[in-house]
């Protein structure tokens, strides 16, 4: 799927989402920044092809950045931290936005007809798709709400 595809669908997720379990995201000030992020989100996966491009290493649709490893690692960032960290609202929503991003993308990637590199087609879309649900920004968001209840 090209970029600009990515982009589309992920915005509109983002949107749909926020309506759903985030209204008062689509009333904040920061609703631009929160779009930029989730437009950010949905091409991250595909920084395999700028690796590649330029050390030649990787392969388009790794393992790696076609997962929900990375949203995950930033909804558990706060268990972390410091107590009292005053950013944790808006970090809360940037992360809504980035994990809508990643996964619309690893969703709509399952549709297509390439797989994940050093899996088998089967597998490769069942890997895309699970880590696709994984990645679910209300998903992510009640993992983010766990790691901060300490708080």
């Amino acid at each position: 799927m090209r970029r600009w595809s990515h982009t589309v669908i992920s915005v509109l997720a983002y949107l749909l989402f926020a309506r759903v379990w985030r209204e008062e995201v689509l009333l904040s000030y920061l609703l631009f920044l929160f779009v930029l992020v989730t437009v950010l989100g949905s091409l991250f996966p595909d920084v395999d092809l700028v690796v590649k491009r330029r050390f030649g290493s990787f392969g388009h649709r790794n393992a790696f950045t076609h997962s929900a490893l990375l949203p995950l690692a930033l909804a558990f960032l706060p268990f972390f931290l410091r107590e009292g960290a005053w950013c944790f609202g808006v970090y809360r929503d940037v992360l809504f936005a980035f994990s809508s991003g990643v996964s619309s993308h690893l969703l709509t990637d399952s549709f297509g007809s390439g797989g994940v590199k050093g899996l088998r087609r089967g597998r490769s879309r069942y890997w895309l798709v699970s880590n696709g649900l994984v990645s679910l920004p209300f998903l992510i968001d009640l993992l983010f709400q766990w790691s901060t209840a300490r708080y």
